[in-house]
């Protein structure tokens, strides 16, 4: 980990610290910013930096603007001692607690640097947290690892050996034949047991599919409409978009390998504008709703969301063309 100290100044609305970068090949404003710099400043805050060059028009070996977003500690925060702010690249696995723990600082600071509720929130990579710090970050706490397990003393020999070997073979005789019998006895239990249960199943089977079938797909289907309905409500309310799993399907080709920038997250064209889709498994409405509520330079924009199959694919902005 390498740590860059900057002076960091108001440059319009934002805190930034500018820095020069010469463009390698095949990158755009999005690699850029997310790979090279590790989500330390957006695609959309590169390309208003350097207006008129879309990020088709980057060249290898062009010089650009980068801005380095950075962050100045509020009164509350000097009046409790509180004298720098860090902008850590969240990387996948880390977490508040973590994070705050790696550099000594107090993980309740933590949370009210970056508005959010608990430790429990979910952070996403390609943003930047920050980390509320009294003294220069001179050094990373990491922790330490556990000692070595000792290893157990060699068993000693016992006088009398040949003595003592022959009771063992005739104790380890007896305890597997009785042990061999059991096994026996387990299987001619299992067999029967099988038998009698494939005479009774099939009724049993067909009786409970008959009785609960309909009610179970009508249940089914009544979810899926009031979950759709909630998550329509929730989209109107912090203006999200709902996409159908067709249109990202379209979008990415069918998330071709061509399509793929790194971990679950693919590169896509909506309505001829770039987007970033993440694919993410489980329920993440909670944390969709904190996204948009919370402002913050260093996070890119949550423009849309959908769920298909039990996964949930969130959509990022992404460099106009």
């Amino acid at each position: 980990m390498v740590i860059v100290p900057v002076n960091c100044s108001c440059s319009g609305d934002h805190y930034q610290k500018n820095t020069s970068y010469t463009v390698g090949g095949g990158e755009g404003y999005f690699l850029i910013a997310n790979n090279t710099f590790q989500a330390l400043s957006t695609c959309q805050a590169i390309q208003n930096q350097q207006p008129g060059i879309s990020t088709r028009n980057l060249t290898a070996g062009m010089r650009i603007t980068v801005p380095l977003r950075c962050a100045c500690p509020t009164k509350n925060q000097t009046d409790v001692g509180i004298n720098y702010l860090l902008s850590y690249p969240i990387a996948e696995g880390d977490s508040i607690q973590g994070i705050s723990e790696l550099f000594g600082a107090d993980p309740e600071r933590t949370l009210e640097a970056n508005q959010l509720p608990d430790l429990r929130s979910t952070i996403f990579f390609f943003t930047s947290l920050l980390v509320p710090l009294r003294d220069p970050p001179s050094r990373v706490t990491a922790p330490s690892p556990p000692p070595p397990r000792a290893s157990p003393p060699p068993p000693n020999s016992p006088p009398g050996g040949s003595s003592n070997r022959t009771w063992i073979y005739i104790l380890v005789g007896v305890l597997g034949g009785v042990g061999l019998i059991s096994v026996v006895c387990m299987v001619i239990f299992c067999m029967f047991f099988r038998k009698t249960k494939k005479k009774t199943d099939p009724i049993i089977s067909s009786e409970s599919f008959e009785a609960y079938e309909k009610p179970l797909e009508k249940s089914l289907e009544d979810g899926s409409q009031d979950f759709i309905d909630s998550m329509s409500s929730i989209a109107q309310s912090i203006n999200l978009k709902i996409y159908k799993f067709e249109e990202l399907q379209v979008a990415t080709d069918d998330f071709s390998t061509s399509n793929h920038i790194k971990g679950s997250v693919y590169r896509g064209v909506i309505n001829g504008d770039f987007a970033a889709i993440k694919k993410v498994h489980g329920d993440v409405s909670k944390e969709i709703q904190i996204l948009n509520k919370v402002y913050h330079s260093n996070l890119i924009r949550l423009s849309g969301v959908c769920i298909n199959q039990g996964n949930w694919y969130l959509v990022y902005e992404y460099a106009a063309n």
